[in-house]
């Protein structure tokens, strides 16, 4: 027969097996923290200080030239790494209905990995979508694997129109990465 009055040793053993398992999630939490944590700092390292906010850009291709001419030297100074971010342009357009462009490099072409990103003074037509932000993504041949989460944790973000509105609207380049990588509330 079963008692629904527990005695102590049974007290005693539900303790300790709850304590197991919130250690045990603890532990994970400590891992998500720390993968969240790795992914901002290669994000970091990709951004450097590669923002350039409220451009008066008017066109797509103004845009394009733009990064392309501010791109670490390693970049800028190949003539390939602007002809094959235009060539992939042209493949098909990297804009998202959110407001946000995605060009990227060639990775034969990119001597440095890095990520450009600027905000629009006003918004451009890029393919079918008004774009008021443009994030230039190089990433040199060979590294792909070791920013690849990081970059799948940032396009996560850029589905939301409102979150693109607010990295439209940041007043400084600190303020501007801080929301980029601002960890998401679940």
């Amino acid at each position: 027969m079963v008692s629904p009055v527990l005695t102590n040793d049974e007290l005693d053993n539900i303790q300790k097996l709850y304590l197991d398992l919130t250690k045990g999630n603890r532990k994970v939490l400590s891992i998500v923290h720390d993968d969240y944590d790795a992914k901002q700092a290669l994000l970091k390292d990709l951004i450097q200080q590669e923002v350039y906010l409220h451009q008066a850009l008017t066109s797509q291709e103004d845009c394009l030239r733009f990064l392309a001419q501010h791109a670490f030297s390693e970049n800028r100074d190949n003539p390939g790494y602007l002809t094959s971010i235009l060539q992939r342009e042209k493949m098909g357009s990297t804009s998202v209905y959110t407001g946000i462009a995605l060009p990227h490099a060639n990775p034969e072409m990119v001597g440095r990995s890095q990520l450009s990103l600027l905000t629009l003074k006003e918004p451009v037509i890029w393919g079918k979508n008004r774009v008021k932000v443009v994030m230039l993504i190089s990433i040199k041949e060979g590294e792909e694997e070791l920013y690849k989460e990081a970059l799948v944790h940032l396009y996560s973000k850029i589905d939301n129109e409102a979150f693109i509105d607010s990295l439209s609207q940041t007043a400084d380049e600190k303020a501007f990465i801080e929301l980029l990588l601002k960890k998401e509330e679940d």
